[in-house]
């Protein structure tokens, strides 16, 4: 079973994913919270709220255009559409 449907490809592709949004997620939070915190600017609630409706939104509702993107390319399980899709 494992040779018939590629599971080290898939379990590497799904390595690349979470690393790689763990690692940018962490960096793009840490600067939103440090200027959320320490500079005053003006329509500093608006960001905030900004970021609290983003949050609500689905994961399954961010990644159907993901999908649907490289299922066109025709590459829907190879880790190049995966580094494709991380980088934008």
């Amino acid at each position: 079973m494992f040779e018939q449907q590629e599971f080290g490809r898939h379990f590497l592709n799904g390595l690349v994913v979470a690393g790689t949004v763990v690692i940018f997620s962490a960096l793009i939070a840490f600067l939103a919270a440090t200027a959320v915190t320490r500079f005053r600017f003006h329509f500093r609630t608006t960001l905030l709220i900004m970021f609290l409706v983003a949050r609500t939104v689905s994961a399954e509702a961010r990644m159907l255009p993901l999908f649907l993107l490289m299922r066109d390319f025709g590459q829907p399980n190879t880790l190049f559409s995966f580094r494709r899709a991380v980088k934008g």
